[in-house]
């Protein structure tokens, strides 16, 4: 089936309905424009005279037998033509009633081209670019390679600049000015996995995965400016902040401790390292307590924020602590298969088990909500008093990764579908009265209004509350990320999740 090139005319873009005119072709990837001709390329190469836009007319095609054309560039009069298998085609375009091959080059496995004056950059599809001397076409010379610039996709040149999508780390400049001294100079988005949230004046600081700690300043959300990251050996899942410190647990490699006295400058003051793999940050008062899977859970003394002190350890051989939540004397652990484990904390010092509420059941997040403990397990959200008496539960269609209270409303994230604002009526009865539309949220954070949802390899998105409807808008998206690959970290961090709903499947079967 034909593909078609769609020229729509925008003269009248405001008072008048645009017109759609087609040109029908096998495929299009790439289009340039060359005075009053568009250049496209496919599996073929096609010249159209669009001088009367609305009756364009093919005037030449290119087209040979098992090649396909990528990327097109023009230098002078010169079709520079980038194929499939590393090859880049030259074509005198002088006259186009009779267009020639001029010579070509073996460049090896690229993705783009990009030409200023007498040079050709060739991006490379395993990273970095190559430069050609392209001024003598019988003497094509490789003047240049760049290897630190990461994968480029979709690259542009204005002037002295190629703007590229870096594949893992969001768009790089790069300024050509100097052939001899090609460099990076920014990287304007942050395209980033994203795991959790905190706040701190007008400041976001994200547990980012591989990334670390990062930190944006959302004075204004609409506009949120990247301020400082910083990229450690461990893998950041979760994060909690108290007064001008900030706690990182930070996966194989423990528990990292910032002064973030100063927002946009933030010191690492502690390492601390801690056995298996740290997951979960929770503080009341002067206690931090750590999870830490199989490991149990660590539980620390904060009095001096910026030299945490070990009180004691806590485990046991048969659970896999994900979450923690702190109570009034009271530990709450949310499990891998093992339920809601609660721990006796009136002594610290010496734990003891207490009890265990969906007990076969993983359990992935809690909240207190008026003296009451909420939580959420595979099978839906549980309402007990501060006596653990059973008030009540919502069963759920699938598995809710995160829970927190707005306005005496429950909003609950689920891992494979949305956000939802639920309306407290009591506790078994709820209404949905707004959703967002994002997937695989991990975890989820209300700042001055504005509800921020933590999508792990999808970045993170930010939506207003309508106060009057309790209505969830799409406010923005400052923090998306595409394309990238998870680390083999960022499966462990949601593996945990990924087993819960594969035994609810087989369950249901």
């Amino acid at each position: 089936m034909a593909n078609r090139l769609q020229i729509i005319d925008l003269d009248n873009i405001v008072h008048s309905v645009m017109q759609n005119i087609h040109v029908d072709l096998e495929s299009v990837w790439k289009i340039v424009q060359l005075n009053d001709y568009l250049i496209t390329a496919g599996s073929t190469i096609n010249f159209i005279n669009f001088s009367d836009p609305t009756n364009p007319i093919i005037i030449d095609t290119i087209d040979v037998a098992d090649r396909f054309f990528l990327d097109i560039e023009v230098a002078k009069e010169t079709l520079i033509a980038k194929g499939t298998t590393g090859e880049v085609f030259f074509y005198d375009i002088a006259d186009f009633s009779n267009i020639t091959e001029i010579t070509n080059l073996d460049a090896g496995k690229g993705l783009s081209i990009e030409v200023k004056q007498d040079l050709l950059y060739y991006i490379r599809d395993e990273g970095g670019f190559d430069v050609y001397n392209i001024s003598n076409l019988s003497n094509i010379t490789k003047v240049k390679e760049y290897s630190d610039f990461g994968l480029l996709r979709y690259t542009m040149r204005v002037d002295n600049y190629i703007y590229g999508k870096n594949e893992y780390t969001g768009i790089n400049i790069i300024n050509i000015t100097s052939l001899h001294n090609i460099k990076r100079i920014n990287i304007p988005t942050r395209n980033i996995y994203k795991a959790n949230v905190q706040f701190k004046d007008n400041y976001a600081f994200f547990a980012s995965g591989q990334s670390g700690l990062e930190v944006y300043n959302i004075k204004h959300p609409h506009r949120p400016k990247f301020v400082w990251q910083e990229q450690n050996p461990g893998f950041a899942t979760d994060i909690a902040i108290q007064n001008n410190h900030a706690y990182l647990a930070n996966g194989y490699d423990g528990l990292y401790v910032y002064d973030i006295s100063q927002n946009e400058k933030p010191v690492n003051v502690v390492k601390h390292a801690l056995a298996g793999f740290t997951s979960n940050v929770a503080i009341k008062g002067n206690i931090l307590v750590t999870s830490q899977g199989e490991e149990g859970i660590s539980i620390f003394n904060i009095s001096t924020p910026g030299n945490p002190q070990l009180i004691t350890e806590y485990t046991n051989e048969t659970i896999n602590v994900q979450r923690t939540l702190i109570g009034e004397n009271k530990l709450y652990l949310a499990t891998l298969e093992d339920g809601l484990v609660i721990i006796n904390s009136s002594n610290l010092a010496s734990l003891e088990y207490y009890s265990t509420l969906s007990s076969n059941e993983s359990v992935t997040s809690f909240t207190f909500m008026d003296n009451h403990l909420v939580y959420a397990s595979e099978s839906g959200i549980y309402f007990y008093d501060n006596t653990l008496s059973y008030c009540g539960n919502w069963s759920t269609q699938e598995l809710v990764s995160d829970i927190l209270i707005y306005n005496d409303n429950l909003v609950i994230s689920y891992l494979k579908e949305n956000t939802v604002l639920l309306e407290f009526n009591n506790f078994s009865s709820f209404e949905i009265i707004a959703e967002t539309y994002e997937s695989r949220t991990l975890r989820i954070a209300i700042h001055n209004e504005l509800l921020y949802t933590a999508n792990g390899n999808s970045g993170a998105d930010v939506y207003s509350f309508d106060n009057n409807q309790n209505n969830i808008a799409d406010y923005y998206e400052p923090f998306i990320l595409r394309g990238s690959i998870l680390s083999v970290l960022g499966i462990i961090l949601i593996a945990t999740l990924i087993i819960i709903l594969v035994k609810r499947e087989r369950s249901k079967n």
